[in-house]
């Protein structure tokens, strides 16, 4: 192949994943599932090659239209503006009810990565993955119900208004709250609309490592 057609090829790829990752701009998308969607995982031929595919990830990574974040490719931060088209809708999951439980406990001293890790352990009896942490946060930021200042949270005033309401529903026990919890954002007709999230906060592997380590130091 000519280097004149291997360049041609190489920026179509580009322009396909990264079309694909806009796609899932406020979600994130797994590289087995992109694979999937470029017939990487099929059992006849691909339609390109795996290392094609990881030499074209790492062209958009490197030239700022892509980030990485755990498991999940998410577009760059500031190419949101500037980005239109359909896009798939965020949700709510479980951690990020169970994060801003946390968060709201901790209104008198903003909650640090460190408690947050250590708190849904106690309560899950397992840790938090950075995909947790990192897309949780930016959830309930974009939404409004959480605020950050120098990598410490404390809960919006609605935030605290709906915990207020859960703990009237439910009753002392703290999954059950937590679960109210995630009835009230939930309600379609009450709850919070997540309609958008742009990653405007960076939770990283190393930040996450050292929560973890703190926990083991107690």
């Amino acid at each position: 192949m000519a280097a004149e057609d291997s360049l041609v090829i190489g920026a179509e790829l580009d322009e396909r994943l990264l079309s694909s990752i806009k796609e899932y701009r406020y979600v994130g998308i797994s590289t087995d599932l992109l694979k999937d969607h470029f017939g990487l995982k099929k059992e006849y031929e691909p339609y390109t090659t795996l290392e094609e595919f990881k030499r074209s990830l790492q062209h958009l990574q490197d030239s700022d239209n892509i980030i990485q974040i755990g498991t999940r490719w998410l577009l760059h931060p500031d190419l949101f503006r500037v980005t239109k088209g359909h896009a798939i809708a965020p949700e709510f999951q479980w951690f990020d009810v169970l994060i801003l439980y946390i968060i709201c406990h901790s209104r008198t001293a903003p909650a640090t990565l460190e408690a947050i890790a250590i708190n849904v352990e106690f309560i899950e009896r397992a840790p938090l993955t950075l995909d947790d942490m990192h897309g949780a946060l930016n959830r309930l930021f974009a939404a409004h119900l959480i605020k950050k200042r120098k990598q410490k949270y404390s809960p919006s005033d609605k935030a605290i208004e709906m915990l207020k309401k859960a703990k009237a529903d439910s009753g002392s026990d703290l999954r059950d709250q937590a679960k109210s919890l995630q009835l009230i954002i939930n309600c379609p007709c009450c709850g919070v609309k997540l309609k958008r999230v742009t990653w405007r906060i960076n939770v990283t592997e190393v930040e996450m490592k050292a929560a973890y380590q703190f926990q083991d130091n107690l």
